[in-house]
């Protein structure tokens, strides 16, 4: 089907609309997203702005529109930083690029814009935009921790703008949801899934009742084939996201996937349909059964997410959540739910803008009814790889069965120097269960037994050479319940240039 619907977008990109500059904010710059943010808390950004890949068109009338001069000193900063990559974006037609990572060991947990997934890394790409369409081929050489082949294609895609709409073949990074450390439903920490998509491209608000009152608005649906590895070769995975803004201060999204088809499973239109409207069948593989024993048609998740922001002694601040269920107890209301609750803040330091942040994700989610049933969330009976990519959960970083609380800090200098700091305490995988221990396409992929963790890590960026040089250290303590404890020590490299 994803071979079919590519073949008919690059047949239909003669018929695009005209493209004026880069498509998209790639999900990879952490200190982009923070001053992004920045001005969307200040409102001088409008469009919603927790979705990513996030699309220019749908931010660019705001920096057009905004007068630099009378914007605080600190908000002149954030908005010079993202006009400068806005006017990169217009006025290239080309951008090459090539990045070299190397690291001790592949780093298990992540965050929005991580700079390394890899032991060793080394990446060639290049864009093209076109009158009508914009491609990227773009290639990586690397040593794998999470299986896969050396030699990979991640981040290539082919796009084209209708009217107000983008339809995009390729596998690139995403982050849908308010929070910097994690996503329950889409997030970065996997490589990027191959798929087709549509999504909206200008955020503008509905003229006229009876949705005017939604106020600015981005959707994204896409439909994704995941690997052949798994229990379920080839299973596919339906994706959608629409996010709005009823009040400058408040910006809302909801979320929806559904895992379906692959080999020895029903991957007809028809049987996706059934899946798309909420179609029940038995859990225990019977036709018929006990209305209690019915659950929903493929693996299905789906939840909201919410930030709201304010000011408090002239400081800005935002409290956010996401919520995402699994399966359901009623027609489409979701059950089996984790959470993800944050605060962030930000001020201004010797002339650097710092974001500060604390975040907890809780995924230990009990399996219906009984509280001590755990090893369930990201799971599922037909879909026993779960909701995995690669030995990667698609959603959060932490897995199932997690307590993580993270406090961080986002700092970025007029001389684009940038750096951030986390601190993660909690526990994984709580209930010291795995389903498969033996199987490395199964369960839980952050840790197979309960671990007590408390993990620093320390980000340092800076031109150099033409590029941008990367540093990250991780230093974690873990503890156990069955064997000893254990210190790790982690440092990465990473150079980036983009011409």
């Amino acid at each position: 089907m994803i071979r079919k619907l590519t073949k008919t977008l690059v047949l239909l990109v003669l018929g695009a609309t005209e493209v004026n500059a880069a498509i998209w904010i790639d999900a990879d710059d952490l200190y982009l997203r923070h001053h992004i943010q920045r001005l969307a808390d200040h409102n001088i950004i409008t469009a919603p702005v927790t979705t990513y890949p996030l699309m220019w068109d749908s931010i660019d009338d705001d920096l057009l529109r905004a007068n630099s001069e009378r914007l605080p000193k600190g908000l002149q900063d954030s908005y010079a930083y993202v006009f400068h990559f806005f006017q990169q974006a217009k006025s290239s037609r080309h951008t090459n690029q090539i990045a070299l990572s190397v690291a001790t060991e592949a780093p298990r947990l992540s965050g929005f814009g991580h700079s390394t997934r890899e032991r060793a890394n080394l990446l060639i790409s290049k864009e093209y935009l076109g009158s009508f369409w914009a491609a990227k081929l773009s290639t990586q050489l690397r040593k794998p921790s999470t299986g896969g082949s050396k030699t990979t294609f991640d981040d290539s895609y082919i796009a084209a703008i209708y009217g107000n709409w983008i339809i995009r073949a390729g596998a690139i990074s995403q982050w849908w949801g308010p929070g910097w450390e994690s996503s329950l439903i889409l997030s970065d920490n996997a490589r990027p899934l191959p798929a087709l998509s549509l999504s909206r491209s200008n955020s503008d608000a509905f003229e006229s009742a009876p949705l005017n009152w939604i106020g600015p608005w981005t959707f994204t649906a896409q439909m994704a084939r995941l690997e052949t590895q798994r229990h379920v070769p080839n299973a596919m995975l339906w994706s959608m996201r629409g996010s709005f803004k009823p009040h400058p201060s408040l910006e809302i999204g909801g979320n929806w996937s559904i895992q379906w088809g692959g080999k020895g499973q029903p991957g007809s239109l028809k049987d996706f349909w059934k899946a798309l409207s909420s179609q029940a069948q038995c859990a225990n593989g019977q036709n018929e059964c006990d209305p209690s024993m019915n659950t929903k048609l493929g693996n299905q998740l789906a939840g909201i997410d919410v930030r709201w922001n304010n000011s408090l002694f002239d400081i800005p601040f935002s409290l956010y959540g996401q919520t995402i269920g699994e399966d359901s107890v009623s027609y489409i209301k979701p059950a089996d739910k984790a959470y993800v609750w944050g605060l962030d803040l930000t001020i201004n330091i010797a002339q650097t803008s710092v974001r500060f942040f604390a975040e907890y994700t809780e995924t230990e989610v009990a399996c219906g009814t009984n509280p001590n049933s755990l090893n369930c969330y990201y799971e599922h009976g037909t879909y026993h790889t779960g909701y995995r990519y690669y030995g990667r959960a698609i959603g959060t970083t932490f897995d199932n069965d997690a307590r993580i609380v993270t406090i961080g800090a986002i700092g970025s200098t007029r001389a684009m120097n940038h750096w951030s700091a986390k601190l993660r305490v909690g526990t994984l995988n709580s209930d010291n269960i795995d389903r498969a221990p033996e199987d490395p396409l199964l369960g839980n992929t952050v840790s197979q037994v309960a671990e007590e963790l408390v993990e620093m890590e320390l980000e340092y960026q800076r031109p150099m050479w033409k590029g941008m040089l990367s540093l990250t250290t991780q230093i974690s303590h873990s503890s156990y319940i069955t064997r000893n404890s254990e210190n790790e020590f982690n440092l990465a490299v990473r150079w980036d240039l983009r011409y």
